[in-house]
């Protein structure tokens, strides 16, 4: 099965969350029965449910990439996947949506009807816990399958490859982002610390604070009962602090700090935030990062940082990065700051999503 089923991401969460929280224990292995039918790759279905046992550590969390990702990554050469210069950058990434001899072309076009109803259930989607931590009891699943993304071009919306005018809506739409919420509530403890780190923080862009993907990112969030206790906004571009906060939603001022200088790349610098992780957090801290500062010299060596070195792989939950690779669709925006190509991009997400670090392709 190629699609990912993302339609049921949400009903795996009510079940197998929720309603552990409420103490119905009974619900456990029901649940896992559930999350084990979502997933792509069957064969992990018929593994005994005596491997999914209560564990009271950090539950472990292995990543298995789709088919469609598969294939984009072994045929990266053929779909004009490895340009890093202007003039080798010639073929579309949407090909693989758009080229109907192309195989999991049908799958695909699943998955776009699927995210449709995916962003529906997200918006109707209601529940009486306002901050997970409150009811959390300390038990968690030893093994999970993420329901996810599959991590493919054109890194935006699939729908922007059927726009040939790539509209504002198609380009900034956040729609596509695909999270298991199952995975992280699981991931909390009753005295989590919950962190927003936000790389790249100027509100200045939007008419209005609900315009901001940061802020819409931490509504979200808060719709599932994730409530951030601190949000580090980093932004190098100098901003009078009464603009800012005036920007600021009001029930966001008490968790908001500003912080009006540039991020540094260097691993020892005062200004790089991931050293401010190991000063400041533990592994038991749900910590996500948003990295979108434009500048490759620096971003890039920080998710190469996430990526390699193993105390931040146990400490970050979620990474939302806009890698401006060599990319087709997105040149005209992303211009002179693309380093590198599509490939080292989904070998840089596919890497992180491996260390546990759920990561998503950010605008």
């Amino acid at each position: 099965m190629n699609s990912l089923i993302i339609k049921y991401a949400l009903i795996a969460w009510v079940i197998g969350c929720a309603m552990l929280f409420l103490g119905q224990q009974l619900s456990l292995q029901h649940s896992l029965k559930i999350l084990l039918w979502l997933q792509p790759d069957a064969t992990h279905q018929q593994q005994s449910l005596d491997n999914f046992l209560l564990e009271p550590e950090r539950m472990n969390v292995l990543y298995e990439p789709s088919s469609s990702e598969k294939y984009v990554v072994d045929h990266a050469e053929e779909l004009g996947l490895l340009a890093n210069t202007w003039e080798n950058m010639t073929t579309p990434s949407c090909r693989i949506f758009t080229d109907p001899a192309l195989p999991n072309y049908s799958s695909l076009q699943s998955y776009r009807k699927e995210l449709v109803e995916y962003t529906q259930r997200t918006d109707d989607f209601e529940t009486d816990i306002k901050d997970l931590r409150i009811p959390l009891r300390a038990a968690t699943l030893a093994w999970h399958f993420w329901i996810r993304r599959a991590l493919l071009p054109p890194m935006r919306h699939p729908d922007l490859c059927f726009d040939p005018e790539k509209t504002y809506k198609d380009l900034f739409t956040m729609t596509y982002m695909v999270h298991d919420w199952e995975v992280m509530c699981k991931r909390l403890t009753p005295f989590s610390r919950t962190v927003f780190i936000d790389m790249g923080a100027s509100l200045a862009f939007y008419d209005s604070a609900k315009n901001s993907p940061a802020v819409y990112i931490l509504d979200t969030y808060k719709k599932f009962g994730f409530v951030f206790d601190h949000v580090y906004a980093f932004e190098i571009t100098g901003q009078a602090p009464t603009s800012v906060f005036e920007m600021v939603p009001s029930n966001m001022l008490s968790q908001y700090h500003w912080i009006n200088v540039g991020v540094e790349a260097d691993p020892e610098a005062k200004m790089n935030p991931l050293r401010m992780l190991l000063e400041q957090f533990t592994e038991e801290d749900f910590v996500v990062i948003k990295l979108d500062i434009d500048h490759s010299a620096i971003e890039v060596p920080l998710a190469y940082q996430l990526l390699n070195d193993d105390r931040y792989s146990k400490m970050v939950d979620q990474l939302y990065f806009e890698h401006h690779v060599f990319q087709l669709e997105l040149s005209p925006a992303w211009a002179e700051s693309m380093q590198g190509s599509i490939k080292m991009s989904m070998d840089l997400f596919g890497g992180l999503r491996k260390k546990g670090i759920a990561s998503h392709f950010w605008i």
